[in-house]
Formats: structure tokens, C-alpha cells, sequence
């Protein structure tokens, strides 16, 4: 069994700082108040640095725990959905590969432009650069910090659309044991248990939790697409005065049929963070951090080479943020990141498939600039430089600025630009026959390279609250695989395309215990050019969905008893960039209802009916979606 060592530069002890008087906006201690995305005060994603979300330069949600047990949701794409901006391809639960695609920027398959990490470490595949998100459940995760827009200046790579930025949960003063078990249809079921505590100056925080399905579909051989799966997750750390240390440790396991092939998973991660800050709390931060991944993945296809896929990566970030005057703080680091993955037919098998064993080192500096004006104005500019194996030195940069008014209302501005690199799959593929279609790769592949602009208004004005945010993007360098004069389809950067769109999300209390929320996201994204395809300028992007939006509406008397009615709008689709109708898929609305009731102090009893209508829609052409599906469990904090 594994564990992680994972480093968290502090973030959690700050969750309850308290923001100015003026950007400040208390919210009264129900489930009902606490339901809509933007209560943690104090986040480190957008900056590296903490800040207030009200003084972000990019627009930023935050899925606090109350947030995700009103949604009862246990993964990430679960949780993301109704968020402006967002889509979601899959469903994790049932161990499908799934895409969230964040400001239009889809992808291929897989997770891929939009970046994925725990607390600020990367959680990309070393080989085919996704993230499968069905590896990273959320029973050991305090909250998500979501930035949308590019943030390569960051975290490098990947990072086009939008980050996910997965906290852990530490152990507390309040010493707090939570068991949770479920059941529902298709043979679904959950058990997960936590325990934190804090011990000055320690901290410890352990989660274990299994879930399995026998699935909904079945594939071409009669067998049920099940998937079953088992996590453990500790985190401990300790404040030594001006030091502080944080380790965690995480394994996954993972197995099931899917449409092809069996799979089986195993994924492990450490993390160590070490950190060194001055006398005061705003003082000068160091933080040395050093993590690693492993995967071991077999897929026994049912028509022969199986595959092994033993991968692991090894990074390490240093950063050193420090005031510079009251109002002005500089932040800057270097990475270092080494990827190494062994692909091969198993040894029982032959033929067709041929082993792939490559590694990747990518290096990287950056440095950032922040500015305050009081308590009214932010400025934040910065740049970043990284190596990745066979390419020049890609860069990317950001200027932001946030505007805060005495009436409560912000703007916000930004530019910057984002990439993403090749991966070991990419460049070194061999020639590999796959269904008699011949595939390899390309090692001259270049980055795709997405520059950005927004600029947004948010307005509190009690009980209402309202955001509006405009984008503009445009990528070059998109590639797709192209069939060569040797019959053999390998990666080329073929496609320009345009992004333009609008976000609007609101929220507002109506009576003391009932608040609704909602959002509406407009996303083009076309083909700007299409080497030796001039036909398909105009067209829309794979996958784009243009209109999509939400609409929830929450009833909580207390932190155990409350309900919830969602309703959520998804635009139609093209699936092939030759927009055909094959490849069209409709739109579709779905409602879905959740409750929760305290039955002691300690312990209450849920209910969730999802798809209530039992429409039948599909994300993806291969296969339709759930219909209806009841889930009921249980609850206890001791």
C-alpha cells in the first residue's frame, strides 16, 4: 500500500482569515446560504499567493466542503458541472474517462487543457498527458479552488482553459470522525471514513473510502461495464515556529470492464513540503517542495496485445514570495519535473502493439509582481519560461488588474497566454498497428499555444449577487493526427481556432433558509484555418457546446437538513470537426433532486434522485448516458 507525501503551503490555516471590512460579505450559517460557490475568503491558486477571492484578477469559484455536501458529490466532474464555463464529457463514478473542458478549449480525449492538480502539484499521465479524474475522488479534499482563463504563468503546461486545484483536508482542533456509506441503482455504492485532529503543533488527517458499480451498459460480449475502486489518503504536518513541514501520502486502486478491454489501476503519490517564513504572517515565504507519482495501469483487450503501462514522474518546485514595500510583493521560483514512462504488450501476447519506453525533463522559472493600492485596487503581472524536451524555451505571461468600488462591486481585467507540450505518447510513439489503422509519432510536434483576454464585473448588493465575465481567445498550433504518404496517421499541429464568450452567474437569498443560483455560459469556438482542409474553416470545434447553463434552488434549516432542486441545461454538439450529422449530438436538460435530514445531532440520512425525468442524452457518441438513478445513505460525525 501507498502513501503521499504532500506538501500545503499553509493555505488551510488560513481559511478562516477575515477580509477587509469592506470586501467582506458575511452569509448567515445555513446549508442554504453556503450552497452557492464563492465562501472560502482566502484561496492561493490564481496567485501562488494568498488572496482574497474578491481580489482576484481572474474569475474564481471555491467548492468549500459544505458546498460539496450540499451537491453530495464525490468527484470532480461531479462537482464542476453546473459552474459557469464549464463542461463535462463522462462520469467518473462509473469509471469512464472523462473531459472537463473549461472557456471552450476542449479536448481530444482525456482531461488534457485544462489543468488538474492537488494542492498545486500536477496530477497529469506521464504518458498521454490527461487526467483521469476517476483516480482523484474528493473524500479526503477540503475544497477545490476553480480559475478559469489561461494559467501556464503558473503551473506550465496543460493549463489553457482553467485549473482545478485540489486542497486536502488537515486535522483541526476540533477533533471530527466522519463515516459515510451509500447505495443506489445499477448496484452502486460508497463507504468512506475520515478522522482529523490537531495535536500542537501537529496535524493528521486520515480518509479511507471503496466504491464500485455494476455499471448501466454492457459491451459488445454481454459483460455489465462495472468498475469498483479503494483509496487511502493521510496528510500530516506541524508548525515549528518559522518552520513548518507537511507530508501526505495517497494510494488508488482500481479495476473494471469497460468497452473494450479490462482494466486494473494502480496509482500512488507522495508529497513533501518544507517551508520557512519570517516573524510575521505577511512576511517573506520560502516553501521546497518534492513529490512523485506512480501508475501501473494493465488493459487486457479482448482482442489481443494486452498492455502495461508503468509510469512515474519526480518533481520539485522551489518559490520564495516576499513584501517588497507594504503594498508590493514579489514571488519567484523554479521547477524541475522528470517523467518517465514503459509501455508494452504484456508477455503472453503478440503482435500489432509495439513497446513505447521514453522519459521527459522539463525545467522552468517564473516570477510574479503583485501591487495594491489600499484596499481598492490589485495589480498583478508575471511571466514564466519552461524547457520541455525537444523544443526551444516556450514562455508564457499574464496582467491582471481588479478594481474593488465602496458599493461592493469589482472589476476585473486580464491577458495572458498558455501552452501545452507534447507528451512522451506524442513525440515517441512507435509505428503501432491498432484495428489495422497504423499510427505513430512525431518527434518535431510543437506546442499549442492559446492567448487570452477577459474582463468582468461582479456586484454584491444584498441578497443578490451577480458576476459577468466576456473572453476572448485564439490558439495556434492544435494538433490532430493526419494520415502521411506512408498510410501512417501521426500528431501534427493542423488547426487555428477563436474562442469568444460570455459567463453570467448569479445568486440570491429569497427567504432567510431558501437561496437560488444560477448560470448561463455562451462558448464559440471555431476553426479559424485547417491545414489541407479549407473546407472546415467556420466549423465548430470538437466538442464545443455553445449554450449550456444551471439553475438551483436550496432549502436548509441547518448543517443536517436541507434539500435542493437542480436543473441543468446542455447545449448540442459535433463530435468529428467535420460537424456531420453522425457526429451531432443533441441538446438535453436534466433535473435532479437531493436531500438531507438530521436524525440525531450526529447523524443524518440522504437522498439523491438523479436524472428524475429519465431523459436519455449522450456526452460522447460511443455511448449514452445514465438515465434515472436513486442513491440513499447515511451520514455520522462524532
Amino acid at each position: 500500500m501507498l502513501l503521499t507525501f504532500a506538501l500545503t503551503p499553509g493555505v488551510a490555516a488560513q481559511d478562516n482569515t477575515a477580509l477587509p471590512a469592506d470586501t467582506a460579505h458575511p452569509r448567515a450559517d445555513t446549508l442554504a446560504n453556503r450552497a452557492p460557490a464563492r465562501l472560502t475568503p482566502i484561496i492561493v491558486t490564481a496567485t501562488r499567493t494568498w488572496r482574497s477571492v474578491e481580489s482576484q484578477p481572474n474569475d474564481v469559484d471555491v467548492l468549500d466542503r459544505a458546498a460539496l455536501q450540499v451537491r453530495q458529490t464525490s468527484t470532480i466532474d461531479a462537482a464542476v458541472q453546473t459552474l459557469p464555463g464549464t463542461d463535462v464529457v463522462g462520469d467518473a463514478r462509473y469509471g469512464q474517462e472523462v473531459r472537463i473542458t473549461m472557456r471552450g478549449v476542449t479536448s481530444g480525449f482525456g482531461t488534457q487543457r485544462a489543468l488538474i492538480f492537488l494542492d498545486g502539484r500536477p496530477l497529469t499521465d506521464e504518458y498521454l498527458g490527461t487526467v483521469d479524474v476517476a483516480q482523484f475522488p474528493l473524500y479526503a479534499i477540503e475544497r477545490l479552488e476553480i480559475v478559469r482563463g489561461p494559467g501556464s504563468v503558473l503551473y506550465g503546461t496543460n493549463a489553457m482553459g482553467g485549473v482545478v486545484n485540489l486542497i486536502p483536508a488537515h486535522g483541526t482542533d476540533t477533533t471530527q470522525a466522519t463515516f459515510q456509506a451509500e447505495a443506489g441503482s445499477f448496484g452502486s455504492y460508497t463507504i468512506a471514513a475520515s478522522d482529523g485532529r490537531r495535536v500542537a503543533p501537529w496535524d493528521l488527517f486520515v480518509s479511507g473510502a471503496a466504491a464500485g458499480t455494476d455499471g448501466y451498459l454492457h459491451n459488445g460480449r454481454g459483460d455489465a461495464m462495472d468498475w469498483a475502486a479503494r483509496n487511502v489518503f493521510v496528510n500530516v504536518g506541524g508548525d515549528l515556529g518559522q518552520f513548518g513541514t507537511r507530508l501526505y501520502t495517497a494510494y488508488f486502486h482500481g479495476s473494471g470492464t469497460d468497452a473494450d478491454y479490462q482494466r486494473r489501476v494502480d496509482r500512488n503519490m507522495q508529497d513533501l513540503a518544507l517551508l520557512w517564513h519570517g516573524a510575521q504572517p505577511t512576511g517573506a515565504l520560502t516553501t521546497l517542495r518534492i513529490y512523485r507519482n506512480a501508475l501501473d495501469q494493465t488493459l487486457a483487450w479482448f482482442v489481443p496485445p494486452s498492455q502495461r503501462f508503468r509510469q512515474h514522474s519526480l518533481g520539485t518546485i522551489l518559490s520564495y514570495s516576499t513584501p517588497v514595500a507594504g503594498n508590493h510583493r514579489l514571488t519567484a521560483g523554479a521547477e524541475w519535473r522528470y517523467q518517465f514512462a514503459d509501455v508494452r504488450p504484456s508477455p503472453d501476447t503478440a503482435g500489432g502493439l509495439t513497446a513505447v519506453v521514453g522519459n521527459a525533463t522539463t525545467w522552468s522559472v517564473f516570477a510574479q509582481d503583485e501591487v495594491e493600492s489600499g484596499r481598492r485596487f490589485t495589480l498583478v503581472a508575471g511571466i514564466r519560461a519552461d524547457a520541455p524536451p525537444g523544443n526551444r524555451v516556450e514562455p508564457s505571461w499574464r496582467f491582471g488588474i481588479n478594481r474593488r468600488l465602496r458599493d461592493g462591486t469589482i472589476f476585473r481585467a486580464s491577458v495572458g497566454r498558455a501552452f501545452r507540450i507534447p507528451t512522451i505518447s506524442d513525440r515517441l510513439l512507435p509505428l503501432t498497428v491498432s484495428y489495422g489503422v497504423k499510427y505513430a509519432g512525431n518527434a518535431g510536434l510543437q506546442p499549442e499555444r492559446l492567448t487570452s483576454a477577459e474582463i468582468g464585473v461582479e456586484r454584491f448588493l444584498s441578497p443578490v449577487h451577480v458576476r459577468l465575465t466576456g473572453f476572448l481567445s485564439h490558439a495556434d498550433g492544435f494538433w490532430d493526427f493526419l494520415l502521411g504518404n506512408d498510410s501512417v496517421f501521426r500528431p501534427q499541429n493542423i488547426a487555428r481556432v477563436s474562442f469568444h464568450g460570455l459567463e453570467v452567474d448569479a445568486t440570491t437569498r429569497i427567504v432567510h433558509s431558501l437561496t437560488l443560483s444560477g448560470s448561463y455560459t455562451f462558448t464559440s469556438a471555431t476553426y479559424s484555418s485547417f491545414v489541407g482542409h479549407d473546407e472546415l474553416v467556420g466549423n465548430r470545434l470538437d466538442d464545443n457546446v455553445r449554450n449550456n447553463g444551471s439553475l438551483t434552488l436550496t432549502y436548509g434549516r441547518s448543517r443536517m437538513s436541507f434539500a435542493s432542486v437542480e436543473a441543468r441545461f446542455v447545449g448540442d454538439r459535433f463530435t468529428d470537426p467535420e460537424n456531420t450529422s453522425e457526429g451531432h449530438l443533441p441538446p438535453f436538460t436534466l433535473i435532479h433532486l437531493l436531500a438531507s435530514e438530521g436524525v440525531s445531532s450526529y447523524i443524518r440520512l440522504t437522498l439523491r434522485i438523479e436524472n428524475v425525468l429519465d431523459v436519455r442524452y449522450r456526452t460522447r457518441p460511443e455511448f449514452r448516458q445514465p438515465g434515472r438513478a436513486f442513491v440513499a445513505g447515511a451520514v455520522a460525525v462524532f
